[in-house]
């Protein structure tokens, strides 16, 4: 298969990973009959070989189904973005659903760094609001150009 990537858009996404600071963790869970699975998961390896702190890990929900429901991954092909600190992988709630390809590849590479950073970037006023909640959210987003 051909990259995914092309040189100017690899070299634009290794600049901007230049600013991570922890390593992360991609894992990857797959499902071999999805048809985006290989695509995810080349795109994966490109992304994943512009930074020594991205690592990749690659696993499928038939043959490691608890450590899919370990990190709450009930969307095949789906991964999840965690710090690496040390030996731990700290999970911070960082999952994605399908291949972020056109927009939502521009929310992998932002979802990468924040991740890294260790800082989700939201304004004081916002931290203080949600340090308020007395029962957990399960919060969704979704990117659509639509």
């Amino acid at each position: 298969m051909d990259k995914l990537l092309n040189e100017a858009v690899s070299k634009q996404v290794q600049e901007v990973l230049g600013s991570m600071i922890h390593p992360v963790e991609v894992l990857l869970f797959t499902d071999p009959a999805h048809p985006s699975n290989a695509y995810l998961q080349q795109l994966l390896e490109e992304v994943s070989a512009l930074s020594p702190k991205i690592g990749l890990s690659i696993h499928t929900a038939a043959t490691n189904p608890e450590l899919a429901e370990r990190y709450h991954v009930d969307k095949f092909p789906g991964f999840v973005i965690v710090r690496r600190e040390g030996s731990q992988l700290i999970d911070v709630g960082v999952r994605f659903a399908g291949l972020p390809a056109s927009h939502e590849f521009n929310s992998l590479i932002r979802g990468l760094i924040r991740v890294s950073l260790a800082d989700s970037g939201l304004q004081p006023a916002t931290r203080e609001a949600l340090a308020g909640l007395k029962e957990p959210v399960h919060l969704m987003v979704f990117v659509t150009p639509t």
